[in-house]
């Protein structure tokens, strides 16, 4: 003999979801304000639903549509003439039509004030923020404050240590609100930085392929680049520094687009600001006197 399972849910559950399931004729609809099966005659007709009726009855419909119109300050209902389409798709009586005029009420603090101590927020009805300035900063803070003590501790990405959070700078930016690196390991690239712009110039050495490359791009043989990087001291023929971006990478050729000859060797950032002014000598001549002015 089979073991009786219990199904879970109550009893007026279950009738409710037999009312759902129960084959009705075409004439009979369920209601889903009032839990009643009724006549098609009674609901409203919408050409959007499959079987072209409302899912709510006309008079569960009249009751929502009463209660729409309510006065949101002293709960009160109205007449749909007598009120005032307000904020954020709520109805207000006359006076408190007049009182949340260019005002609203903060769902924090409870208080009204002006629309200037909202900030704005496309994707809301009145385009507004549901808190104050003042309110958001705080929850701001809060949130911050309780996602620091929640996580406690975190790996630094270059030292692969776990260190506590109080060693990591804040990035609001990123998931967490903070940094990859721990404050060491930031201050360390700091230097490193600052070395790598005033380190000198290492010997240059090119590898075939990179000869190979130089010379089906610019007509030049390696050669030619070394006895260039030579002249100019292995520095940038602007900045005077060597390659800033990767001391590992050679300096960048620069050369005419119009003609194809090579002019000199200049780091990334040199090589990328003349690309960007499309070798304009205007627009550097008007950059050099807004610097000037400045």
């Amino acid at each position: 003999m089979k073991n009786s399972v219990s199904r879970p849910g109550s009893n007026e559950q279950c009738q409710q979801l037999a009312l759902i399931f129960e084959p009705l004729s075409a004439d009979k609809k369920w209601c889903s304000g009032c839990n009643q099966t009724k006549d098609v005659t009674e609901f409203h007709k919408d050409k959007y639903k499959s079987d072209g009726y409302r899912t709510v009855c006309k008079e569960c419909f009249k009751a929502r549509r009463k209660n729409k119109y309510m006065c949101q300050e002293y709960k009160e209902t109205f007449e749909e003439k007598y009120t005032i389409l307000g904020y954020n798709g709520f109805h207000f009586c006359l006076p408190c039509s007049e009182k949340f005029k260019d005002r609203k009420k903060c769902s924090r603090c409870k208080e009204i004030k002006d629309l200037s101590e909202f900030g704005e927020n496309a994707n809301r009805r009145d385009g507004y923020n549901y808190y104050c300035n003042n309110c958001r900063r705080e929850v701001e803070q809060d949130a911050r404050s309780n996602k620091l003590q929640d996580k406690g501790s975190k790996q630094c990405r270059t030292c692969k240590q776990v260190k506590s959070v109080e060693e990591f700078d804040i990035n609001l930016a990123s998931r967490n609100k903070l940094k990859l690196n721990c404050r060491e390991c930031e201050e360390e690239k700091k230097h490193k930085k600052e070395k790598d712009r005033t380190r000198e110039y290492k010997e240059c050495i090119i590898s075939p392929a990179q000869a190979r490359r130089i010379t089906s791009i610019y007509g030049i043989t390696g050669e030619d680049y070394t006895r260039m990087f030579e002249e100019q001291g292995g520095v940038c023929k602007i900045c005077k520094r060597p390659e800033t971006k990767n001391k590992d990478k050679l300096l960048c050729i620069d050369h005419c687009h119009k003609t194809e000859k090579v002019r000199g060797l200049h780091c990334s950032i040199c090589n990328w600001g003349i690309g960007h002014f499309e070798d304009n000598i205007e627009y550097l001549a008007s950059a050099i006197e807004y610097l000037k002015q400045y």
